[in-house]
């Protein structure tokens, strides 16, 4: 059976177009609700005991949502003009979503947020939340796997964030916050039971993490205070940790760990005492490094390589424009 809602009431247009199969009728429940001019808003549920709520207060906003599968749970908030939400969930009944939930609240204008979950029907649900406060402000997640959860929170303007699960993934945990304007944040993962934290505290930052290799256990951590600090953290394989903590303007940081069972970390600036134009790189491509860079001050430059294993390297710079370099073959 097949029952469509077209609806138009007081400049805003609603359009459900509900699916359901042979006594599955009924399983389904949408809600929309709509304050302004110009809003409008599309469900479509294939499958049952899906859930989804749309709420709309201000003028010309977009909501779309498809939620193919079971126990499927969508929401979306609107508060201003322009706003854009787009939540997906299953592909298709073939690769369609169980147990999954996504909620966007959006309060300003022009924002963007788009969602998509795949799973199937034998597998766990993923976790979606986006909440956007500002103009302008773009978020992307998507994520195929089970288990997984992605966190974006935008206080600003024109910031953007992505977090993606790439090829499949299990039990992973992303979470992005952004408060200023103009930041930029970047999750990538093809691993299991890893963990990333993007926070940026400041204007025109960027911030870059990729968990790949199929691997598991990872961990990475970025924290940026201030305006204009660029950090990336690339791991590939088993149980790798790295942490980048900056605080101070256009500081740049990088660490790379091709292997298992490796540590790393890199301060640049702390509470207090802020950091200018320093520059940190660890590289470790073999096993169970461990190597820990530390600059206060400014116009810092160092590097650490790690090409075997079981190594320990410590770099602490205090004042400006020191310079350090360290290889371990």
């Amino acid at each position: 059976m097949v029952r469509r809602i077209l609806g138009f009431v007081s400049g805003n247009l609603i359009f459900s177009l509900l699916f359901f199969g042979t006594g599955l009728a009924g399983t389904n429940t949408a809600e929309n609700q709509q304050d302004g001019v110009g809003n409008q808003a599309e469900v479509s549920q294939n499958g049952e005991l899906n859930d989804s709520l749309i709420i709309q207060n201000g003028n010309n906003d977009f909501a779309e949502l498809l939620q193919e599968g079971e126990n499927n749970v969508s929401s979306v908030s609107q508060t201003g003009d322009l706003n854009e939400t787009i939540i997906k969930q299953g592909e298709n009944l073939f690769d369609a979503s169980t147990n999954s939930d996504s909620e966007v609240v959006q309060e300003g204008n022009q924002n963007k947020a788009r969602v998509e979950q795949f799973n199937n029907l034998t597998s766990g649900g993923n976790s979606a939340l986006v909440e956007q406060t500002g103009d302008s402000n773009d978020a992307n997640i998507l994520q195929d796997g089970e288990a997984n959860s992605a966190i974006i929170v935008q206080d600003g303007n024109e910031n953007k964030a992505q977090s993606r699960i790439i090829f499949g993934g299990n039990d992973n945990l992303s979470i992005i916050e952004q408060n200023g304007d103009n930041n930029d944040a970047d999750i990538g993962l093809s691993t299991n039971t890893s963990t990333s934290f993007i926070t940026q505290f400041g204007n025109s930052n960027d911030a870059d993490i990729d968990q790949i290799g199929f691997g598991d256990g990872n961990f990475a951590d970025v924290l940026q205070e201030g305006d204009n600090n660029t950090s990336s953290v690339f791991q590939v394989l088993n149980s790798n940790e790295a942490i980048i903590e900056q605080i101070g303007d256009l500081n740049e940081s990088t660490i790379t760990q091709v292997a298992d069972d490796n540590f790393a970390e890199i301060y640049q600036g702390q509470v207090g005492d802020s950091g200018f134009e320093n520059n940190a790189e660890i590289t470790q491509n073999a096993e169970g490094n461990m190597g820990s860079i530390s600059q206060f001050g400014d116009l810092n430059q160092a590097e650490v390589t790690q090409d075997s294993s079981a190594n320990t390297s410590t770099i602490l710079q205090q004042g400006s424009s020191h310079t350090a370099t360290v290889n371990q073959n």
